[in-house]
Order: C-alpha cells, then structure tokens, then sequence
C-alpha cells in the first residue's frame, strides 16, 4: 500500500512538473528489465529511451546511452547460462581512468536477442566474443597509438566473423557470380553432342528390345534342338553347326539302306541321354 501511494504522489509530481517546466520525464520500460550485476551485486536492470537504470538499490546505477561509443557481449557460449555486457564510453581516446567503460555482469542468457534488439534500436554498435577482455590494457594500447587503431579498421578486432571472412579470401561477389555463370554456360558444340548422344540412347534402346526378341526366338529354337547336340557341339557357332548339319546328312545318304533300317530301329529304343549341363528355360 505504501508502495502503491508513493508511485501515485511521484507520477502527479512528474506531470506537474511537465507542464509547467516543459519538460518529459524519461520511464523504465518494465517488459524489458534484466537482472544483471553492475557492481557487487545483482539487480534488476530497466532500460528507457536514453538509459539503463536501476533506481531501487542504494547507489542507484544510471547509465546514459548517449555516452556510450560500442557495446561488446563477453562469455557468449552456449554451454553457460550468464554473460556479460561491456559498454566502452565515448572519450576513451583520452579518458584514461576506469570511467572509460562499465561492465555489467551475470546477465542471464536469455535475455541476449533481447538486449541486440533494443540496442539496435538505438543504433549503438555491438560485438560479441566467447570469452572476457581485460578492457583496463585493451584501451591503454588503443590510446597508445590511435592512428594505428583506426587505421586497421578501430573496432573491427572484436568482431570474429569479420576476421573469418578476411582470411577465407579476398574475392568479391562479382567475381564469384561470373565464375558461377561461366561454369553453367554451354556452348552449340556440347548441345550438339548431347543431341546425338540422346538420339544414340533412342537408337540402342531400339536395338535392345529388337535383339531382346530375337533372343528369345533364338532360345527357343535352341532348346528345341538342345537333345540331339551333344556336349562337343554346344561351343560351335552357327556356321561350323550348318557345316556339321550338312555333313550329317552327306553321311546319312552315304548310308547303305540296311545299316539306315537298323539305325531307325535303335532309335526306337528310348534311351536316356546323358544331360548337357544346361536347363530348358
């Protein structure tokens, strides 16, 4: 109840203070607080429109974002659960005591996206890195020699993708969509072959079926006349069994009539021949 009372005597004493003074008083946005240890202790941190704040815990903490050149997110893994947030001031080049920049500590890892977002609406620069920086030496050798600093790119050292890109190599995209066109263009050489080669693949599929069917009348005479061929004439081709064939018959008519009368009776006789090794399919 005290609580509630003391909020509705400061939120009159605000309104009245705008009106006639023409001034605005700067609001915590609640929905966007974090916990996070900007000295000792951890407390609960709420940013506004120009500052992050923390106006419940003796001494309070302000920290204007108007003064504020990078922010740089320390302990970023995703095996921990906390990480810290560096603000480094404007001034820095100059200012060589700790003012220079503030550490906040122990911020949960859930309110990461959180944080990039509202300090992207605010427009202050950001990087992140896997581990702490001792940030007291880091800005004692930036002032040692600014002009070095700038010259490799300031804050550039702190972003690692940067650093990764740089040593994958230093062509640019033009070049690389020009290697990727040339590597898909075909010339009328390669379609005229890819031409005839698909009319060779129509013509052999062709081919294919016609000899798959003569095949097939093939093995069909060839199991019919697979009984009288004996073992030796099973490796001739069709001329030496034309040959053989004719040579049969030159003997068969060679025959006296008698032994061909007895020959026609020992066919009679059903007797088993010995097997070719191979099957009737």
């Amino acid at each position: 109840e005290m609580r509630n009372r003391a909020n509705r005597l400061f939120l009159k004493f605000s309104r009245e203070v705008e009106e006639r003074y023409s001034l605005e008083f700067d609001a915590p946005y609640r929905q966007l607080g974090f916990h996070g240890a900007p000295r000792s202790s951890s407390v609960f941190l709420m940013p506004t429109v120009s500052c992050i704040v923390d106006l419940i815990e003796w001494p309070p903490f302000v920290l204007s974002l108007e003064d504020v050149e990078i922010a740089h997110f320390e302990r970023v893994h995703f095996q921990l659960k906390n990480f810290d947030l560096v603000f480094v001031f404007k001034g820095f080049e100059t200012d060589a005591s700790d003012k220079g920049f503030t550490r906040i500590s122990s911020v949960p890892m859930a309110e990461l996206e959180t944080l990039k977002k509202f300090l992207d609406e605010q427009q202050i620069k950001y990087y992140e890195g896997p581990a702490n920086l001792n940030w007291a030496n880091t800005l004692k050798t930036i002032r040692a020699d600014l002009e070095a600093f700038y010259e490799d790119g300031g804050w550039n050292f702190l972003d690692l993708d940067a650093g990764d890109e740089a040593e994958g190599g230093g062509e640019s995209d033009e070049d690389s969509i020009e290697e990727g066109d040339a590597a898909f263009e075909v010339n009328d050489d390669d379609l005229a072959e890819s031409d005839d080669s698909d009319s060779d693949d129509d013509y052999s599929e062709d081919d294919d079926d016609g000899s798959d069917e003569a095949l097939d009348e093939l093995e069909g005479a060839s199991d019919e006349g697979e009984a009288d061929l004996s073992s030796d004439e099973e490796g001739m081709d069709w001329e030496e069994m034309e040959k053989e064939a004719r040579r049969s018959d030159l003997q068969r008519e060679a025959r006296d009539p008698d032994e061909e009368r007895r020959g026609k009776k020992r066919s009679r006789v059903p007797t088993r021949k010995p097997s070719s090794g191979r099957g009737r399919r």
